[in-house]
């Protein structure tokens, strides 16, 4: 067979067995918006590159379903408890969605994505991240929007790539100083928060375009004389300003 992306979304699929009878040479499969419980083992699909696998009622992965040659996976909008242990497989991922489930911690296998460039962790239960989080150098993209984490780590400075970090909707008390570590940042969400100031490190992140800190608890912002030469969208509603 020469097919090598075949698009199976919004039909009513439930059993997803069917994946091992799959040609070997498909590189994009999409089974999005069905009615998927449990992903089996797929080692049959050598040459998937691309999974897309969101908005089903997934649960669990087979633990053995070796995903080392994905480089983009879709499991967003799924019932996910934890991050099944045969991610720990992914060290070629580079976009990796885990956006609407049930996840309530990150395990520490996330050092095993050593390519990956966006990670999608909105609308989930997680509250503390693990160190090896911080440590992904390559990470451009990283949301984890609508969690209940309440600290960002001194560690956070290991992100040396971070271009976008979007953490709005949580519960965080203050900035670490080292974000201004995070030379390339230019994207900062942290909407409705408890953040009650601003480090004058963050004044470090020339790139920085876009500066969301609207609903939290601020009362000042360091003088920004000569820094932040790009800055296009400062939102700094619904705070204590007077």
């Amino acid at each position: 067979s020469n097919l090598n992306s075949l698009n199976l979304s919004r039909n009513m699929i439930k059993d997803a067995s069917g994946m091992m009878k799959l040609p070997s040479n498909l590189s994009t499969l999409n089974l999005s918006e069905n009615q998927i419980k449990a992903v089996p083992c797929c080692n049959n699909l050598s040459n998937l590159r691309t999974l897309k696998l969101g908005e089903n009622c997934i649960e669990s992965f087979h633990p053995q379903y070796n995903l080392s040659n994905i480089t983009d996976l879709d499991v967003s909008n799924n019932r996910l408890n934890e991050v099944p242990l045969c991610f720990s497989s992914l060290n070629s991922v580079e976009k990796l969605n885990l956006a609407k489930n049930n996840i309530q911690q990150l395990p520490s296998f996330c050092s095993s994505w050593s390519q990956i460039r966006d990670l999608f962790l909105k609308d989930n239960h997680i509250s503390k991240v693990p160190n090896e989080l911080w440590n992904l150098k390559t990470l451009l993209t990283l949301d984890l929007t609508s969690n209940g984490l309440e600290t960002l780590p001194p560690a956070i400075s290991g992100l040396k790539s971070v271009e976008v970090l979007l953490v709005g909707n949580n519960k965080i008390g203050s900035l670490p100083s080292e974000l201004g570590d995070l030379l390339h940042l230019r994207h900062l969400n942290a909407f409705g928060n408890r953040i009650r100031s601003v480090p004058k490190e963050l004044l470090k992140c020339s790139s920085m375009t876009v500066l969301q800190l609207g609903y939290n608890q601020l009362k000042d912002m360091p003088s920004a004389d000569g820094s932040w030469l790009d800055l296009e969208e400062l939102i700094l509603c619904g705070n204590q300003f007077t």
